[in-house]
């Protein structure tokens, strides 16, 4: 919705109840899976469908980080603003989270895992569905963030078990 709003500039779309009702079902579907101790989302499969190993993975996040800004952008075109402020301070901490449990010490240095425990165990991985090399894509980081060029060297490299079955 916010790529049709920005590519078009179609605003009378927000000013539909149903509309709303969607945009505010998302948020309220992201926010199920949070964490009660920490702004972080549970997860029970990898974007493949396969049973994740721990229950906070790292690609999910930040695609739930994604559309909090998003939400946020969408709140400030129909001027909500207690909502604007609400998804914006949900997405910084979630943000701040990400950065906290998902940067691991991997071969090449420091490196994004794929899911974390948030008890200090992390799984080194890389999903073809939801690659760890799509966080630019989403804006989390830019292509020469070291830690995002080291999983990348990480993802191409023989510590890759599943690299090859992954091509």
């Amino acid at each position: 919705l916010q790529m049709y709003l920005e590519t078009t500039g179609d605003m009378s779309i927000l000013f539909d109840r149903r509309v709303q009702t969607g945009i505010n079902t998302v948020k309220d579907i992201i926010m199920v899976q949070r964490n009660p101790r920490a702004v972080i989302f549970e997860t029970l499969l990898a974007p493949s469908g396969k049973v994740a190993k721990y229950p906070y993975m790292c690609f999910q996040n930040v695609l739930a980080w994604r559309i909090l800004l998003d939400l946020a952008a969408l709140y400030d075109r129909i001027k909500d603003i207690d909502r604007v402020e609400e998804a914006g301070a949900i997405a910084n901490k979630l943000r701040a989270a990400i950065q906290k449990n998902f940067i691991v010490s991997g071969p090449f240095g420091d490196m994004f895992a794929r899911s974390v425990d948030l008890e200090g165990n992390f799984d080194l991985g890389d999903d073809p569905d939801g690659s760890l090399a799509l966080l630019t894509y989403f804006g989390f980081c830019s292509p020469d963030d070291i830690v995002y060029r080291n999983t990348l060297a990480w993802i191409d490299s023989e510590h890759n078990i599943d690299r090859e079955s992954a091509r």
